[in-house]
């Protein structure tokens, strides 16, 4: 990601947290996911993950709706994490193309 480190400093500024690395967001965003009963496959193409084997060849699916779905429920999870009372200010991601 281009200008990820003044980024992180920001965020370490405001967060007064600076230990943490792109590596815990993940983890934590994929760990939310399954607890809020997203597939492992979904978990996987949100993270970007490759699949190997004969699978990668034919599926073709691009997951485009169902990874939406995922990320609109992580983003209510987040919301409710963040705010007290949350889980209401949350806006439906737009289709693109």
């Amino acid at each position: 990601m281009d200008g990820w480190s003044k980024l992180k400093k920001h965020l370490d500024e405001l967060s007064g947290v600076t230990d943490w690395t792109q590596h815990d967001i993940r983890r934590t965003v994929g760990t939310n996911l399954a607890e809020l009963e997203v597939p492992g496959l979904m978990i996987s193409r949100l993270l970007n993950h490759k699949e190997g084997g004969v699978t990668l060849i034919y599926d073709r699916h691009r997951y485009f709706e169902e990874k939406l779905a995922a990320l609109e429920l992580w983003g209510r999870r987040l919301d409710q994490i963040l705010t007290r009372g949350g889980g209401e200010n949350v806006v439906p991601l737009k289709k693109c193309g």
